[in-house]
């Protein structure tokens, strides 16, 4: 795959947890999303969190920085927010995927969709 996952650092300090990513061909980020699950033994839960990645084509060879805690986007930098308000990777077990999506396709206008499914008139 073009992307994959190096390493996360820092797992469960919201300040300076991230995930580090490698490029190991040229591709576009926009076809990646990045998905957790946390599955606790006492109650039986399943809690998920996915960050889909910007439209920005990346080069190979670089790395992209993925923080969990809130921020603005670098482009630049290759160094994009989750924009969490509590460290994602803490907890065990944890399982982390990257995903790529060659297709989709994308409902129209489904905000007001939904929000006519859930209104209460």
């Amino acid at each position: 795959m073009e992307l994959k996952i190096k390493q996360i650092h820092n797992a469960g300090d919201i300040r300076r947890e991230f995930i580090e990513l490698y490029v190991n061909s040229p591709t576009n980020l926009k076809n990646f999303i990045i998905s957790d699950s946390l599955y606790t033994q006492f109650q039986k839960d399943c809690k998920k969190f996915a960050f889909w990645f910007p439209d920005l084509q990346v080069n190979q060879g670089i790395s992209i920085m993925l923080n969990t805690r809130k921020g603005i986007n670098n482009f630049a930098k290759n160094t994009f927010y989750w924009n969490s308000n509590k460290a994602l990777w803490k907890d065990k077990p944890v399982s982390t995927y990257l995903i790529k999506i060659d297709n989709f396709d994308k409902f129209p206008d489904s905000r007001r969709y939904l929000d006519s499914l859930f209104s209460s008139d």
